[in-house]
């Protein structure tokens, strides 16, 4: 019972943001869980624990508990972490730089999803990282696709986390393309809803979005704002020890100071980002 409670704390903080507090709890429940025990939720633990591990940049941990969890899950015959479990697999092998393994499990992991779930919540969401994945390989245009394809089965899912991740990455795709009007065009919204997502990865949306305002500033040549944002980029991704968005809002402040002529301080900040 004590394992349980520990594990559902693991997820509330997870979605809170509490990165610290939710590793703490999951190696505590990972250590005193029965062996043989409760598999099908102890799949699931291992589950949340991967996705915080890939959270604070520990990716070779992440595979490990991913790996487990989705292997587990396929012996009990648990959507949820085959689906989910195989995703963040697939999210810690390209975080690892271990490309080609990460898409071809994506594909796996998206047509076990189809042929799982009724409704595609958890296939949604695995589109969506098969997306992001695609997106720092500079496939922006499949990468766009895949997350369009992730917010309509979203919508028919009436699964709210789909969509709006999906739609935070078209932004992204959009500043890639050079479409800095449409995506600035596409932040006030964004910015309204993760706000209202209270207690549901709001901590994780903000985040992201920070960064992209602080891109779209600078795309558009407004340097001193780029400079601004980029400063409370960097502030919110440290708070929840998010180490990616940490290093790219660091080569947005990079390339910002550099714009307003404060080129030594420049490469300072690009040098903290490599």
């Amino acid at each position: 019972l004590r394992a349980r409670a520990l594990s559902s704390l693991l997820g509330a903080g997870n979605m809170d943001g509490d990165l610290d507090a939710a590793a703490h709890h999951g190696r505590e429940t990972l250590r005193i869980w029965r062996a043989g025990a409760r598999r099908h939720e102890l799949a699931a633990t291992e589950e949340w624990m991967s996705l915080n591990q890939y959270w604070r940049g520990a990716y070779e941990t992440a595979e490990q508990h991913s790996r487990r969890a989705y292997e587990l899950g396929k012996e009990v015959y648990s959507i949820g972490p085959v689906v989910n479990g195989g995703a963040q697999l697939a999210l810690s092998l390209s975080g690892l730089g271990r490309h080609e393994e990460a898409l071809t499990l994506f594909e796996s992991v998206v047509t076990q999803g189809r042929e799982l779930e009724n409704q595609p919540r958890f296939t949604s969401r695995a589109i969506n990282m098969w997306a992001g994945a695609l997106h720092e390989l500079f496939a922006i245009e499949d990468a766009r696709n895949k997350n369009l394809e992730a917010i309509v089965l979203g919508e028919s899912a009436a699964f709210p986390g789909s969509q709006f991740s999906g739609k935070i990455d078209l932004v992204y795709s959009d500043i890639a393309l050079g479409e800095i009007g449409r995506a600035e065009a596409s932040l006030p919204a964004l910015q309204t809803a993760a706000e209202a997502t209270k207690g549901w990865h709001q901590w994780l949306w903000i985040t992201r979005i920070a960064r992209a305002k602080a891109e779209v500033a600078l795309a558009a040549g407004r340097h001193e704002e780029a400079l601004e944002a980029s400063l409370g980029a960097i502030a919110l991704a440290e708070r929840y020890q998010r180490l990616k968005y940490i290093a790219t809002s660091r080569v947005v402040l990079g390339r910002a100071l550099r714009g307003v002529g404060r080129t030594q301080e420049a490469v300072d900040a690009l040098r903290q980002a490599l």
